[in-house]
């Protein structure tokens, strides 16, 4: 794995095989020289919605074919954004901005889980158990 000597601040690498390296910005100033390490991370961090998976969340939870904007298909999206939030946050337990982020998330699930019932009783506890959500 290559680092470059100007990096300055902290920042993910990917790095071979695609595991994922942080870079400390730890630099002690000798003279002329810089030492700068790297501590390695968990091999398998989860990873964000990519393409193919949210396509083939939309398929599995769409009510027709050409769905995209059902509650059903909503909900089974923010399902999957906050069960990588909550992974990452076992990791980054100090990411304030993110943890905001998610309490969005889990509230506009909410919403949508509250209209489905409200509106489709049927629906509602077909797409909870389906998610193998608590209600």
């Amino acid at each position: 794995m290559i680092f470059h000597r100007h990096a300055a601040s902290d920042g993910d690498l990917l790095g071979r095989a695609g595991a994922y390296f942080k870079l400390s910005a730890v630099i002690f100033r000798a003279g002329a020289y810089f030492k700068m390490y790297c501590i390695k991370l968990e091999e398998e961090l989860p990873v964000p919605l990519l393409k193919e998976k949210k396509q083939s969340l939309i398929k599995e939870n769409a009510i027709h074919e050409g769905d995209t904007g059902s509650p059903e298909v909503q909900i089974a999206i923010l399902t999957n954004r906050i069960a990588y939030l909550t992974e990452h946050f076992q990791v980054h337990k100090k990411d304030n901005h993110s943890r905001k982020g998610l309490i969005h998330l889990v509230s506009r699930r909410r919403k949508l889980l509250d209209y489905l019932k409200d509106t489709n009783l049927s629906r509602y506890q077909a797409i909870v158990s389906k998610l193998g959500l608590r209600k």
